[in-house]
């Protein structure tokens, strides 16, 4: 109860940064579903709130009907509350897109703690740790139980981000999976064959420094890695574990200690824009590969989506993706892919939960194609088919083989980030860390144990 009461406290706060947003302040569109939305993606910005009916069942002649309310910053639901809607006698849902903005997660939580109207909403990018730990969101596991599902061989590693001590508090909608995207022009004119999944870490650093090219605001760099906090960790990931046995953290292992060293050595190679140029020039990695600035970038499948929108990222070159490079031969997959993912959980407010549930169970196992049209990446492995392949590369150049890699049921998935215990500090700590060893300010070594140290004494206080 303090937990929550924290939370309140803290969303408190932020109500009147809220109702000074103009987006906020509108009246919601009432829309029929599949008109006015937008069918944007996990980052495509939301011009103003949204809200959607079925076009024959408004809340006006809803009836004896449970109402069930759905916010989300992503407009490709709409399709599915429709039909989810047309298939019921009892539930209907009444689906809000919101903007998507800075502001999204916030009004989220205010929604959702602060007494409103809101039933089921997403959380992601480990942001749900923390929601979880603070009791935001209701146990699912008695209707999970019930249904017989197993999380795991539906959703394999990514079941894993609905997960807090134990306890599951939602199911994986959408997810950022990633691995290698490559220009084919460049690789062509340096005569490189283009990376297949059988590649190591040493073969993509003796690729990038061959790709590396010219001087100034003329070079095209072999390799593009963001600066999130933990972008550089995939490799390690691959090996190393973020908890020891006894369950407190490993983060200040010696292979995370290395490879985080290793980025910074790859920065000073020259071979990638380094950490502080990145910050300084406000790159991102879309915009810096499409413009051809790189001819690799390690970045998940919400790439695909701006390949698309040439519009906006013009490019006139061939793109490929592989797996991630296996880190060394103690790796026994060829295809590695690494993932982060956004759950769709159930207001822990809600005064209906299990038809809530009802509602996110069919969105995650009926929804995985307009999830995919929309531009990103669904989670309900059972559903991988050719038609939800096509369906997220449609229109961007991307061959149907390298479509397939991403959704190949075999692939092995690495959590680029915590996702127990600890994982909020994790990313506090991490993105504060990061900052002082990349200006030289200290260690790798020391960075990581203060990481360590900040996971562990929130590990502790929820013992």
């Amino acid at each position: 109860m303090k937990k929550i009461l924290a939370v309140l406290l803290s969303v408190s706060m932020v109500v009147g940064l809220l109702s000074a947003c103009g987006n906020s302040n509108q009246a919601p569109k009432e829309t029929s579903a599949g008109k006015e939305t937008q069918a944007a993606g996990e980052t495509k910005a939301a011009d103003e709130t949204k809200t959607t009916d079925a076009p024959d069942a408004g809340n006006e002649d809803s009836g004896d009907k449970i109402v069930i309310n759905y916010y989300d910053w992503d407009g490709s639901a709409a399709g599915v509350v429709e039909r989810f809607n047309a298939s019921q006698d009892k539930i209907q849902v009444v689906f809000t897109q919101i903007p998507d903005n800075m502001d999204k997660n916030s009004k989220l939580d205010v929604l959702a703690m602060g007494g409103g109207e809101i039933d089921v909403l997403p959380c992601g990018d480990g942001d749900q740790f923390t929601r979880m730990q603070n009791g935001m969101f209701a146990p699912l596991d008695e209707y999970i139980a019930a249904d017989g599902l197993d999380m795991q061989e539906s959703f394999s590693e990514m079941a894993n981000w609905c997960v807090w001590d134990g306890v599951t508090y939602g199911m994986p909608l959408r997810a950022s999976v990633g691995g290698v995207f490559y220009n084919k022009n460049l690789f062509d004119a340096a005569g490189i064959a283009y990376p297949e999944g059988n590649w190591t870490w040493d073969d993509y650093k003796d690729i990038a420094s061959q790709l590396t090219q010219g001087e100034g605001t003329d070079k095209i760099y072999g390799t593009y890695n963001h600066v999130w906090a933990g972008e550089w960790i995939h490799p390690a990931a691959q090996v190393g574990s973020f908890y020891k046995e006894d369950g407190t953290s490993n983060i200040n292992d010696e292979i995370f200690v290395n490879m985080l060293n290793e980025r910074m050595a790859l920065d000073e190679a020259g071979v990638q824009p380094s950490y502080t140029e990145v910050k300084a020039t406000q790159a991102m990695p879309n915009s810096f590969f499409l413009g051809g600035k790189s001819a690799m970038v390690i970045c998940g499948a919400w790439l695909i989506r701006d390949m698309k929108d040439t519009e906006n990222y013009p490019h006139d070159f061939g793109i490929g993706f592989t797996y991630f490079p296996r880190t060394n031969d103690s790796v026994e997959s060829d295809k590695n892919l690494f993932m982060s993912a956004t759950m769709l959980g159930v207001a822990s407010t809600s005064k209906n939960p299990k038809e809530a549930y009802e509602f996110i169970k069919y969105m995650v196992t009926e929804g995985a194609v307009d999830i995919a049209a929309g531009g990103n990446y669904p989670c309900y492995k059972v559903a991988f088919d050719d038609e939800v392949i096509n369906a997220f590369i449609e229109g961007s150049g991307l061959s149907f083989e390298d479509g397939q890699k991403l959704f190949a049921t075999d692939a092995v998935y690495h959590s680029s980030k915590a996702t127990g215990a600890g994982a909020a500090a994790y990313m506090d700590a991490l993105d504060e860390q990061e900052g002082l060893f990349f200006t030289g300010s200290t260690t790798a070594q020391d960075a990581l144990d203060k990481v360590a140290a900040a996971m562990n004494e929130e590990i502790e206080s929820l013992q």
